[in-house]
């Protein structure tokens, strides 16, 4: 992990303006929060498609399952979800609420 973390460093560098920008986002979303737990769930559109061998990801009850008790563990202030897939965000708009934070 180390060697990819270097090699990223030194060939793929972040401008400094987008981590600012990051930063000013973040800012807005969390306000000064550290204990967010982030959720990338792909829609049909990949499922549909899947390219071969990738592993299949686990439906969004099942993700919920393990947010629950992550959250029961760790007490998260927000819940960060990003997903394409409209049925998706509503299933965790539904069942988190305020706690919920969910980018198209």
């Amino acid at each position: 992990m180390n060697y990819w973390h270097n090699m990223a460093n030194i060939y793929m560098p972040i401008k400094e303006k987008y981590i600012k920008e990051a930063k000013i986002k973040y800012y807005y979303l969390f306000k000064r929060s550290q204990n967010v737990l982030g959720i990338l769930l792909r829609g049909m559109d990949y499922i549909n498609r899947k390219p071969v061998g990738h592993p299949r990801q686990p439906n969004p009850e099942m993700v919920l399952s393990d947010v629950n008790e992550k959250n029961n563990k760790y007490k998260y202030k927000y819940i960060f979800l990003t997903t394409e897939d409209d049925n998706i965000r509503e299933i965790f708009v539904n069942k988190l609420g305020d706690k919920l934070k969910a980018k198209k």
